[in-house]
């Protein structure tokens, strides 16, 4: 039986300035920042946080626009053809994109032919994995965004949603290093193993059992909702400042090839 795929990360919210403007063309490798290798290692880029459906659209719809060289995409569910139109206008602008789509959803099939019509390479994901339930981008190998949201009709309308965009380097790295894999297996090739050592993110299935608990706070609350809502967040209290001081830290997910 095929294993489901799930990628965590560890997200500090804190305020940035704009998220798809000054990218550098290209990431530097990944290790470690001087400050010890751990889940809550401070960035040197702030994260921007984004929250849906109001403006999610349009906002990913300029995400798409923002790329001038590159664009990655895995999308569990697409079927938002405007945003597909998006994605073909950046391939005919010159932009080299490569999407990558859950088989298994019917509803893709419409825009995989838009896509194609469009030039844009696209692959099925690898039957490794029962679900491929990615969903993020990768711009110009200087900025990803992940998101809890499928790039679906009710995900733009009616669906509570939580995306981050990231323009840390090592971040970056990452998240391209794991969409290279996924792409390789996309294509029934042996993927170079992504390193991942050094790394915010928490990967599974992986041969190592990791404790989501040891990253966090101990200190936190989780906030259910009756609404229907993807990614729910989570409060963690800060001691330091007291118990009405709360600190958002969601935890996204997008999937990944295992990591050996």
């Amino acid at each position: 039986m095929r294993g489901a795929l799930l990628l965590f990360a560890l997200l500090a919210c804190r305020e940035g300035g704009d998220a798809f403007n000054d990218a550098a063309t290209d990431a530097p490798p990944d290790g470690v920042d001087g400050t010890g290798c751990t889940p809550m290692t401070p960035r040197t880029t702030p994260v921007q946080a984004f929250v849906g459906p109001a403006g999610l659209q349009d906002r990913v719809e300029a995400a798409i626009d923002s790329a001038q060289k590159s664009l990655d995409i895995q999308m569990y569910l697409f079927s938002v053809k405007d945003i597909a139109q998006h994605v073909v206008a950046a391939r005919q602008r010159g932009v080299a994109i490569r999407a990558i789509l859950d088989p298994d959803e019917s509803a893709n099939k419409s825009i995989e032919s838009i896509l194609s019509n469009g030039g844009v390479q696209w692959k099925n994901s690898s039957t490794v994995y029962q679900y491929s339930h990615a969903k993020y981008l990768v711009i110009d190998r200087a900025t990803t965004v992940v998101m809890s949201m499928n790039f679906n009709p009710d995900a733009m309308t009616t669906e509570r949603n939580y995306g981050f965009v990231d323009q840390d380097p090592e971040d970056v790295t990452d998240v391209q290093n794991v969409f290279e894999m996924d792409w390789q297996l996309a294509q029934g090739k042996t993927p170079v193993a992504a390193d991942l050592n050094c790394t915010r993110m928490i990967v599974s299935p992986n041969s190592k059992k990791i404790s989501l608990s040891s990253s966090l706070n101990e200190d936190m609350t989780f906030q259910s909702t009756t609404q229907r809502s993807h990614s729910p967040p989570i409060m963690f209290r800060d001691p330091k400042q007291g118990t009405t001081s709360a600190t958002m830290r969601p935890v996204i997910t997008f999937s990944s090839p295992p990591v050996t």
